[in-house]
C-alpha cells in the first residue's frame, strides 16, 4: 500500500467518531477532568470572593408639565387665560438636565462620597467593603471648595483605641498618630483633616484599619454618571425611571434621592432668578406709566376747565363706540408698541453678562417669548459654568455666541412686532380720518378731548395690565415647586446584580467540560504513535503479530 492511500485511509478513519471510545477516553482521563474543575472553579470562587459585588436602586418621577396639567389646580392654571407660562418641558431636555454634571456634582458635594471609607478585612488584606452609613468613623477635609474638588489621595486609618488613630499610607509606613477630633496638617497635600467618630463607634471598632480614598470631583462625577440609567416608562409619557449601580445599596439610594432633590433646587433656581428680574422690570415700568399717567389726567382736567367741558355728549361717543369696534383693537396695539419699546430700550441696557431679561409679559410675538426663555436659559448655564470654569473656556465662549447672536434676534423680533403695530395703527388713523369728517359739525375742542381721553385709556389700560402681571409674578414667586415629582421613593432589593454567583458558576462549569474535551481531542490529534491491533487496524496497514514486553 503506498503512503498517499495510506493517508487516505487515515482521513476516512478519522471521519468516523466513535462516541463510544471518546466516552472511555474521557473515564480514563479522570483525573485530568478533576484537575479541570478544581482549577477553574477554584479561580471563579476567587473572583467571585474578591469581587467587589455592586447593587442597584431605582426610583420613579413624573415631569409636571407647565403647558399640560392634568387637573385644574396646577401653579400656572390661573394664567392660562394670558397664554402665558405655557412653554412645556421637553422630556428629553430634563433627561439631560438630571443627568447634567451640574447637578451630579451638587449631589457629590451635598453627600461628599468624593471621600470613600473602606473596611480592610481578611488575611490577605484584599477584601474591602464600601462602610457609606456603617463606618466608625468619618473624615472632614478643611480646603477651599476649589482645592479640594483636584485633591486625591488614599491613606490608612488605624483605630489604635477609643481616644486615638494612626494614619497609614499604602506601604503600611505611619504618616502620623493623632486623636479623634483634632484638626491636623496633611503635608503632602496641604490641606487639614480631621477624625471624628460616628454614632455607631463602639469598643469592638477598636483594632480594624480603615481605607481612606480621597477622589478628585470631576472623576467621582464621571463615575455617578456612567453608572446611573434614565429611562421613560411609557413612550411619549412623562414618568421616568432612574436606576443606579453601586457598590453599597444604601449610598445608591441616598444618591437617587439627593439627584431629585437637587434638580427640583435648581429648577425653582432658576425660575426665582428669572420672577425677581421681571418684578423689578415691571416695578419700574409701574412708576414710569404712573408718572405719565397723572400728567395726562392733569392736562385733561386743565383742557376742560378751559374750554368748559362739564358735560361732554355721552350719546355722540358711544355711537362713534359702536360704530368702530376696531377701538378695542387700536388700544391693544398701542400696548404691545409701548411694551416693545419698554423691553427693547431694557435690553439695549443691559450691560450685566448676567443680567435676564424679562419674561411672561404678554407680548403677542410667541417666537419673542420663547426666546427669552431660551436667552435667560443660556445666561443661567453660562452663568453655572463660570463658577467652575474661566470665560475662555470653549463651552462658555459657545454660550456667550449664542447669547449675543439671540439677544440681537430678540431685539429684530421686537422691531418686527412694532413695525407690524404701527401699521394698524396707521389703519386706524385712516379710520380716524373719516371719522372725523363725520364729526365735522362738532367743536373742534371735542375732537382734541377724544384724542386726550384716548391716550388715557391706553395709559390705563397698560397700568392696570402691569399691576395684573405684578400679581401674577408675585404668586410665581411665591410658589417654588420644582419639576420633578417623586412616584415611587429610591429603593433597592439589596441583591447583588453583578457578579452573579450562580451564573458564574454554571459558565465555570460548562467552560471546564470544554475545555477537558479540546485538550482530549488536541492531544488524539497530535499523537502519532501506535498503541494496539487497533490502531493498526484503522490504519488498514498488514498485521504481523505483537512483541511482548520483557
Amino acid at each position: 500500500m503506498s503512503s498517499k492511500e495510506v493517508m487516505s485511509e487515515m482521513d476516512n478513519q478519522t471521519e468516523k467518531i466513535n462516541f463510544k471510545e471518546i466516552w472511555f477516553k474521557a473515564l480514563s482521563n479522570w483525573k485530568l477532568m478533576l484537575g479541570i474543575f478544581v482549577l477553574v472553579l477554584s479561580s471563579t470562587y476567587l473572583y467571585l470572593r474578591y469581587t467587589i459585588p455592586m447593587y442597584e436602586a431605582s426610583i420613579k418621577i413624573i415631569i409636571k408639565d407647565d403647558g399640560k396639567t392634568t387637573s385644574g389646580l396646577s401653579e400656572t392654571s390661573a394664567f392660562e387665560d394670558l397664554k402665558i407660562m405655557q412653554f412645556g418641558n421637553s422630556i428629553e431636555n430634563e433627561k439631560s438636565v438630571i443627568t447634567s454634571r451640574t447637578i451630579m456634582g451638587n449631589v457629590v458635594d451635598s453627600l461628599g462620597i468624593d471621600i470613600i471609607l473602606k473596611s480592610i478585612g481578611g488575611l490577605t488584606g484584599l477584601t474591602k467593603r464600601d462602610l457609606y452609613g456603617t463606618s466608625p468613623i468619618s473624615i472632614m477635609v478643611e480646603d477651599s471648595v476649589n482645592a479640594r474638588r483636584d485633591l486625591s489621595f488614599n491613606f490608612i486609618v488605624k483605630i489604635i483605641n477609643q481616644e486615638k488613630v494612626k494614619l497609614l499610607n499604602k506601604e503600611g509606613n505611619e504618616l502620623k498618630t493623632t486623636r479623634f477630633n483634632d484638626r491636623m496638617y496633611y503635608t503632602d497635600y496641604g490641606c487639614y483633616l480631621t477624625v471624628s467618630k460616628t454614632n455607631l463607634f463602639n469598643k469592638k471598632s477598636v483594632g480594624k484599619q480603615i481605607e481612606v480614598q480621597k477622589h478628585k470631583r470631576k472623576n467621582v462625577i464621571s463615575a455617578l454618571l456612567g453608572q446611573i440609567n434614565v429611562e421613560q416608562v411609557v413612550s411619549n409619557g412623562s414618568i421616568l425611571s432612574i436606576s443606579i449601580q453601586n457598590a453599597s445599596a444604601k449610598k445608591a439610594i441616598d444618591i437617587l434621592n439627593s439627584l431629585i432633590i437637587k434638580y427640583n433646587e435648581d429648577v425653582v433656581r432658576d425660575k426665582t432668578l428669572i420672577t425677581k428680574n421681571t418684578d423689578k422690570f415691571i416695578n419700574d415700568r409701574i412708576k414710569i406709566i404712573s408718572n405719565e399717567l397723572e400728567i395726562i389726567e392733569t392736562y385733561s382736567q386743565k383742557f376742560k376747565e378751559d374750554n368748559k367741558l362739564n358735560n361732554i355728549s355721552f350719546e355722540v361717543e358711544q355711537s362713534i363706540i359702536n360704530k368702530n369696534d376696531f377701538s378695542k383693537n387700536i388700544i391693544d396695539a398701542n400696548v404691545q408698541v409701548e411694551l416693545g419699546r419698554m423691553m427693547k430700550t431694557y435690553i439695549d441696557d443691559i450691560t450685566n453678562e448676567k443680567a435676564l431679561i424679562p419674561s411672561n409679559l404678554g407680548l403677542a410675538d410667541v417666537s419673542i417669548n420663547n426666546s427669552v426663555e431660551i436667552y435667560n436659559r443660556l445666561t443661567l448655564e453660562r452663568t453655572e459654568e463660570l463658577k467652575t470654569a474661566t470665560a475662555d473656556n470653549p463651552e462658555v465662549l459657545n454660550l456667550t455666541n449664542r447669547i449675543t447672536k439671540l439677544k440681537a434676534s430678540i431685539i429684530q423680533g421686537i422691531d418686527n412686532l412694532i413695525t407690524s403695530k404701527e401699521k394698524i395703527l396707521e389703519q386706524y388713523e385712516s379710520e380716524n380720518r373719516n371719522i372725523r369728517n363725520n364729526l365735522s359739525l362738532l367743536p373742534g375742542y371735542e375732537k382734541d378731548f377724544r384724542a386726550i381721553q384716548r391716550q388715557q385709556e391706553i395709559k390705563e389700560t397698560l397700568y392696570l395690565y402691569l399691576l395684573e402681571k405684578r400679581e401674577e409674578n408675585q404668586i410665581a414667586m411665591s410658589m417654588g415647586i420644582g419639576n420633578a415629582k417623586v412616584v415611587d421613593p429610591a429603593y433597592s432589593s439589596n441583591s447583588i446584580v453583578y457578579p452573579k454567583p450562580k451564573m458564574f458558576y454554571t459558565a465555570a462549569v460548562l467552560f471546564s467540560i470544554l475545555l477537558f474535551f479540546i485538550i482530549i481531542y488536541l492531544k488524539g490529534l497530535l499523537n502519532d504513535k501506535v498503541y494496539s491491533k487497533k490502531d493498526i487496524d484503522q490504519l488498514g496497514l498488514p498485521y504481523i503479530g505483537n512483541i511482548p514486553q520483557g
